[in-house]
């Protein structure tokens, strides 16, 4: 059984919507619209989505011109 504290430090690798609209800088339209598009894996827990946070790094590296383009960097605000 995993420690508690493994468990909590797992909690850091996941992002709700406005996580995720605020490093995409889009809106949360467009992500519904990427969620139902199957461009970004996601998880459901009663009405509340969560995203992985690699999985966003992946959308953002498969993306990346988009992203450079949007804010100059191509990284959004993960670290």
């Amino acid at each position: 059984m995993k420690s508690l504290e493994t468990c909590k430090s797992g909690l850091n690798d996941w992002l709700d919507n406005q996580d995720v609209c605020t490093i995409l800088d889009i809106s949360e339209r467009k992500l519904l619209s990427l969620r139902q598009k199957g461009m970004i894996p996601y998880s459901r827990i009663e009405r509340k989505v969560y995203y992985k946070k690699d999985d966003i790094m992946d959308y953002m590296k498969r993306n990346i011109k988009t992203f450079i383009n949007n804010n100059g960097n191509g990284t959004g605000c993960i670290e």
